[in-house]
């Protein structure tokens, strides 16, 4: 059986532009929550919008369709991805803040096709963590690294080389880069390939 809750207030379910286009929607009466924790790791507490020169809608879409397994339709993503910059100037307005450089002008992230520079950062995180012994640090560069090379469909690679730095654990499973190392290498092993 269903239980199901009644609720006094509005309940947004979501921080991406949708989620939060709905919330500043809300009368200001209504308390807004932001929970810590998503589904979404590449998103990594930003929103992925073409605004920056070297990047564009179409760069993005190619993106998500390449990583849908087959469950992107071109025409929705199409669509999604050419609204997002007029979705984020609708934050705005409505008064989100984004970060912002001295100029005040927004922090852009790197553009979605910049996947080698990306690698190269988790290598030198990568090698920085090991010269200092520093296995977390080990262990949060090396998940990052998987997630690129899974997106790049090296899921085999990534498996065996986050295995091997989680291997070095014997203690502190119940630690959350720990847990969600276990969770990336499980999704890994069920997507050899």
């Amino acid at each position: 059986m269903i239980e199901t809750t009644r609720l006094d207030a509005p309940l947004v379910v979501g921080a991406g532009v949708a989620g939060l286009t709905v919330a500043l929607g809300l009368p200001r009466a209504y308390v807004v929550t932001v929970a810590e924790m998503g589904s979404t790791w590449w998103a990594q507490g930003g929103i992925a919008v073409a605004l920056s020169p070297d990047d564009s809608p179409r760069q993005h879409a190619d993106d998500t369709l390449s990583v849908s397994g087959g469950l992107g339709v071109e025409k929705v993503v199409d669509l999604l991805t050419g609204g997002g910059p007029g979705a984020v100037g609708n934050l705005i307005a409505l008064g989100a803040e984004f970060d912002r450089d001295e100029k005040g002008e927004l922090l852009l992230a790197v553009s979605s096709n910049n996947y080698t520079e990306a690698g190269a950062c988790f290598y030198q995180a990568l090698d920085l963590a090991r010269r200092q012994s520093a296995k977390s640090m080990e262990l949060r560069a090396a998940m990052s690294l998987c997630r690129l090379w899974q997106t790049q469909g090296k899921k085999e690679e990534a498996r065996q080389m986050l295995a091997e730095v989680y291997g070095w654990f014997t203690e502190g499973f119940d630690a959350r880069d720990l847990k969600e190392a276990r969770l990336l290498l499980a999704e890994l092993a069920g997507s050899k390939g």
